[in-house]
């Protein structure tokens, strides 16, 4: 399977929240997401011996653990969490070709975020 680590990277450093423990629903619609397009690419690609289950395992944990680490970043900045959401309904609205091919992917919610966090001297890359 071909996957595209500077995608996840970059997508995910968008997503960071310290608004709760447990998953936003914004969070699970897009760990979602991801979780489909990267199994759907698995099954199309036809290369991976790991079983269904556990490859689902895999990435959902991968992506638990990538949006607490990105939560990480931004923690203490509650003004964020419009943006943030904004961002993540974004990025769900995408189709699985551009989250999983594209090596920047943008959109307009995520953009803004960006900018409001770096406006409070948080880089996200």
């Amino acid at each position: 399977m071909m996957f595209k680590a500077a995608v996840f990277t970059s997508v995910f450093l968008f997503f960071s929240s310290v608004f709760a423990l447990e998953l936003s629903s914004d969070e699970k619609a897009f760990c979602s997401r991801i979780r489909s397009c990267t199994l759907d690419k698995i099954r199309e690609d036809g290369d991976s011996a790991i079983p269904a289950p556990q490859m689902e395992a895999m990435v959902t944990s991968m992506c638990d653990s990538i949006i607490e680490e990105m939560r990480k970043e931004i923690a203490g900045h509650e003004e964020l969490k419009p943006f943030f959401s904004a961002c993540m309904k974004s990025m769900v609205d995408l189709g699985c070709s551009k989250l999983m091919e594209e090596d920047d992917v943008k959109t307009t919610a995520c953009d803004k975020m960006k900018t409001e966090a770096e406006n409070l001297g948080i880089v996200i890359d």
